[in-house]
C-alpha cells in the first residue's frame, strides 16, 4: 500500500511540474512585431513616446526639407484663350497699345497717350449694345480709381459707336468723386486695331503703354485678375 500511494505522489508531481512549464511559455515569451510594422497597428500609437527612431514616418524632415513648400508670391495673371478667342485679339500682351486719334466728349480729338497714368493705365473698351457694360464703367471707378488713383494709376474708357448723349448719360450714373475719363471711338476705327469683337475689353498697360494684361470679357474673374494685375505691378504683393 505505501508504495502505490509514492506512486501516486510521484505522478501529481510531474503533472503539476508540466503545467507550470506550460504557463510560462504562454506568458513570458510575448511576440516581437515584425520590424516594419507601425506602431499605429501594434496599439502604441497614442502612447506618447517618440524616443525611438521615427524617420520612416516623418520624411520631409529626416531629408532636410521643410514639412511646408514655400508659397510662391502672385503674379500678374496669364492671359490664356482658346484659338479662337484669341483669334480676335490683335494685340497681346507684351504689344504696344496702338497708336491712334480718338474724340472727346466736347468732339475735340484726343489721343489716348495723352491719358496715360504715371505708373498704370486701365484703359475699358465699351460699348451699350453689351449688357455688362455699366456694371464693368461702375467696377473701375470704384475698385480702380479710388484705391489707386493717388498711386500713379488711371483709368480711361473708350466708348465703341455710341453717341456722346449715350455716353454722357452712362457716365453720369458714376460716382463724381471718382471720374472716369471717356474717349470716343464712332467708328469703331480704333478698336479695330485691337480687336474684331466683343468690345467689352479691359486693358492694364504700364507706364510707355505695353499691355501687361488685358480679358475679352467684364467677369467676376476678370474683375479679380484686374486688381490682383496692378497690384502685383505696383509691387503691392
Amino acid at each position: 500500500m505505501k508504495c502505490k500511494i509514492h506512486q501516486w505522489q510521484v505522478v501529481l508531481a510531474a503533472v503539476a511540474v508540466a503545467g507550470c512549464l506550460g504557463c510560462s511559455r504562454e506568458t513570458g515569451n510575448t511576440p516581437t512585431p515584425p520590424a516594419n510594422q507601425s506602431a499605429a497597428s501594434n496599439g502604441t500609437a497614442d502612447s506618447g513616446d517618440n524616443s525611438g527612431d521615427n524617420s520612416g514616418g516623418n520624411s520631409a524632415i529626416a531629408k532636410g526639407r521643410s514639412a511646408e513648400e514655400p508659397v510662391a508670391p502672385p503674379t500678374i495673371p496669364k492671359v490664356i484663350l482658346p484659338d479662337s478667342l484669341a483669334a480676335t485679339c490683335l494685340v497681346k500682351v507684351g504689344d504696344p497699345m496702338p497708336q491712334g486719334q480718338l474724340m472727346g466728349l466736347q468732339g475735340n480729338g484726343q489721343s489716348l497717350q495723352a491719358c496715360f497714368g504715371e505708373k498704370l493705365t486701365v484703359v475699358l473698351f465699351w460699348t451699350s449694345r453689351n449688357m455688362y457694360a455699366q456694371d464693368a464703367l461702375e467696377h473701375v471707378s470704384k475698385h480702380v480709381v479710388r484705391p489707386f488713383s493717388a498711386k500713379g494709376v488711371r483709368a480711361v474708357c473708350i466708348n465703341e459707336g455710341d453717341t456722346p448723349e449715350v455716353v454722357l448719360k452712362a457716365i453720369d450714373l458714376l460716382d463724381p468723386k471718382f471720374p472716369l475719363p471717356s474717349l470716343l471711338d464712332p467708328g469703331g476705327q480704333y478698336f479695330a486695331q485691337v480687336a474684331n469683337d466683343r468690345p467689352l475689353r479691359p486693358y492694364l498697360l504700364d507706364a510707355q503703354g505695353k499691355i501687361l494684361w488685358f480679358d475679352i470679357e467684364y467677369s467676376e474673374s476678370t474683375r479679380r485678375d484686374l486688381i490682383q494685375a496692378i497690384r502685383v505691378a505696383l509691387g503691392e504683393i
